[in-house]
């Protein structure tokens, strides 16, 4: 994601765009999880990725979750996101169940176990 580098993102920030990449969605709590913050530093980054235009806000109160800008989700330039650090290793726990309450059983896979 090469396009993303005027935005001088952080690590925790690039993290997070990842995921949501991956998963479609993400949630404070999953900021949270995959970070190692607290609430405060997983809104304000949040926030601060709405604002620069990369993710748009869906829901309100504790059912708020972000999704990539459609364009973004639909490039085909969104590869991967360099990192400022090689190092880095994601901090997570279970980052599925942020998620699980935004996911359709059809897609969580389930409806074909039925």
């Amino acid at each position: 994601m090469a396009q993303f580098s005027r935005f001088n993102l952080a690590d925790a920030e690039r993290r997070a765009l990842v995921l949501v990449r991956e998963m479609t969605a993400i949630t404070n709590l999953d900021y949270q999880q995959v970070n190692g913050t607290d609430t405060l530093t997983a809104s304000s980054a949040l926030r601060h990725l709405r604002d620069l235009g990369l993710l748009v806000m869906k829901g309100s109160g504790s059912r708020t979750y972000y999704k990539l800008v459609p364009e973004i989700m639909n490039s085909e330039k969104v590869e991967a996101i360099p990192s400022q650090n090689e190092e880095l290793t994601p901090q997570t726990s279970s980052l599925y169940e942020g998620l699980a309450p935004h996911i359709s059983p059809s897609d969580r896979g389930l409806d074909a176990i039925t």
